[in-house]
């Protein structure tokens, strides 16, 4: 029982740590509350290695295997090929949809998945855009003025549930500008995303698609998006 709460804590522990915004922690506090030692959770910690060391070295083995396995003659190109055509990669579908759902911005995988929308509805045809070029522009500003049409449009509470939705956000080839990126939705369209987007299928395919942008208009983008990746991953 006192080893089921350990691994509690400590998955409870590294959710918290990869949050997009940090927050405190007390480990100390908690055990308290569980009613188990500080000295042996620490000492269960130091045996039991972390899902993520595991993963990292289960990866560096494989890595080292398909080195091997080549003479050590594959670079780093061809060691990339087959590892994703291994299983090395394979991820858990229902948490991939949690997260992906969930708050996305300011997460380290962010300009990744909408680059992946890109490229989903470019074809792989076309190279993708390098990241050093893009921004992540949200649609709904996240500090609209009192008097704009976003808070006319959006409540306190809609804002604060879907502003940073995958559903919300498009790239940009600018810097962000937040003068500019607070504007009403049509006049943003206008003077802001068309000479700015144009590098980035999935941003264009928002600006051609949709005349307005309410809370029906984003909750059908989030769908439409999150269906995209669920189906390629």
């Amino acid at each position: 029982m006192t080893k089921t709460l350990y691994a509690a804590t400590s998955r409870y522990v590294e959710e918290i740590n990869n949050l997009p915004v940090k927050r405190q922690v007390s480990v100390s506090g908690i055990l308290k509350k569980l009613d188990v030692s500080r000295s042996g959770y620490n000492a269960w910690k130091k045996r039991v290695p972390s899902d993520t060391s595991i993963r990292r070295t289960v990866l560096k083995e494989k890595i080292q295997k398909i080195y091997d396995d080549s003479h050590q003659n594959y670079g780093a190109p061809k060691i990339a090929a087959e590892l994703l055509q291994s299983k090395t990669f394979t991820i858990n579908k229902s948490d991939f949809e949690r997260v992906i759902n969930g708050d996305i911005y300011g997460r380290s995988f962010a300009k990744y998945l909408l680059l992946k929308l890109d490229l989903i509805y470019r074809g792989s045809s076309t190279p993708m855009i390098p990241q050093a070029i893009a921004s992540i522009e949200h649609i709904l500003p996240r500090n609209p003025s009192a008097d704009s049409q976003w808070v006319k449009d959006f409540s306190a509470a809609e804002r604060e549930e879907w502003t940073n939705k995958l559903g919300n956000l498009v790239l940009i080839s600018r810097r962000k500008n937040t003068s500019q990126g607070n504007r009403d939705y049509v006049e943003k369209k206008e003077k802001y995303f068309e000479k700015n987007i144009e590098m980035f299928p999935n941003s264009i395919r928002i600006y051609q698609n949709y005349p307005e942008w309410k809370l029906s208009d984003l909750k059908k983008n989030h769908s439409d998006v999150v269906t995209e990746l669920l189906n390629v991953y």
